[in-house]
């Protein structure tokens, strides 16, 4: 039998260790959803930059480069990328691309 400041050392070491653990979970979690919410945040606000670009150059898509102010869609292959397809099946395409297009994604409404 354990005598009483045995239970009492070991009691506080589970309890600490249990609350440790717990906390450690809940900060982690609590870090993933912050960055989560901030890169989908980003992404709207750049889809969004990208609309009201699209937006003011219906007549000329081609100008939309000088529209996009983040330094990523000017550095080739950087990652960052935006692709348009008009009506008359035109692609325009940011500097990152440089030489390449993305393939549209295949219609599986069929």
């Amino acid at each position: 039998m354990l005598s009483l400041r045995q239970r009492a050392l070991l009691g506080g070491l589970a309890t600490g260790a249990l609350s440790v653990g717990v906390g450690t979970l809940v900060v982690f979690s609590h870090i993933n959803t912050r960055v989560l919410e901030q890169f989908d945040e980003t992404l709207r606000d750049r889809h969004t930059q990208l609309i009201v670009g699209l937006s003011a150059t219906t007549d000329a898509p081609e100008a939309l480069r000088d529209l996009m102010f983040d330094p990523a869609y000017g550095t080739p292959y950087s990652g960052r990328y935006w692709q348009v397809t008009d009506g008359s099946g035109a692609i325009f395409t940011s500097a990152s691309l440089f030489d390449e297009t993305i393939s549209e994604p295949v219609d599986l409404r069929g």
